[in-house]
């Protein structure tokens, strides 16, 4: 009887190691790679659909221009298990700028995964997490300064697997990997606002009037934003990759 129940007792404990092992944390973080998180050339939609990941929306400044940013490489460092490095390119109308920085991870929440819709995913965790950025243009070109602020991405674990959270993909207000900060001039030490994420923009007043997806308002088309706005207009058939702000919006400025 006794040799049933220390049976029983062990394979309860190794039952609640594994469920814990499962849950994400700061620590086993540590063990772990989530570069695919900040930047991938896909995502898993709806936990059934390979897309192509599009590229962020930004703005910078009270205006709202438009503010592009490509990463061109996301690695985890060597000493410091959490922190990320980073390189890429920032874009403001014409001006392309080079930028090598850092992402550390701070913190983590967990959603419930047995409520709302996570119920009955598979998965053995979701949540959020958590930490702060730094990206530093290079000084010796023009218009250049640096990034500051806090970033969060959204995930959730399948079969010991780390995910981009895109499991409610076609949901009204769907957003992901959230950047919200400020850029500061090197020349002159003046801040301005920018902001940035997958599908939606942090933040983002009255720049965003769309309910579904992000749509931006019209009296901001000056400001980077025309091309963006007629191409949600093109019809679908089969020129729609020939017409010009397709071409624009879909160009690669970053090579």
């Amino acid at each position: 009887m006794r040799r049933t129940i220390f049976l029983f007792l062990l394979v309860l404990c190794g039952c609640y190691l594994k469920a814990q092992d499962e849950i994400l944390t700061l620590n086993n973080l540590k063990q772990k790679n989530i570069a695919h998180l900040f930047a991938s050339e896909t995502i898993i939609a709806e936990d059934t659909d390979t897309l192509t990941r599009t590229e962020p929306l930004g703005f910078i400044g009270e205006n709202y221009q438009r503010f592009y940013i490509h990463y061109l490489t996301v690695e985890k460092g060597e000493t410091n298990p959490l922190c990320y490095r980073v390189t890429g390119k920032t874009r403001v109308k014409d001006n392309i700028c080079d930028f090598t920085g850092e992402i550390i991870l701070d913190s983590i929440i967990h959603h419930n995964i047995n409520e709302n819709e996570y119920h009955g995913s598979g998965f053995s965790d979701a949540g959020i997490i958590y930490g702060h950025y730094t990206f530093r243009e290079d000084k010796t070109q023009k218009g250049t300064g640096i990034f500051n602020g806090k970033v969060s991405v959204n995930y959730y674990q399948k079969k010991g697997n780390l995910y981009y959270d895109a499991y409610m993909f076609m949901a009204d207000g769907y957003d992901n990997c959230q950047y919200e900060g400020v850029w500061k001039s090197y020349k002159t030490s003046k801040e301005k606002i920018c902001n940035w994420g997958d599908y939606r923009i942090p933040n983002s007043g009255d720049l965003d009037e769309g309910c579904g997806e992000f749509i931006p308002q019209g009296k901001y088309a000056g400001f980077g934003w025309m091309s963006y706005i007629l191409s949600q207009a093109i019809p679908y058939n089969s020129d729609y990759e020939k017409n010009p702000v397709y071409i624009e919006e879909n160009r690669e400025w970053w090579k």
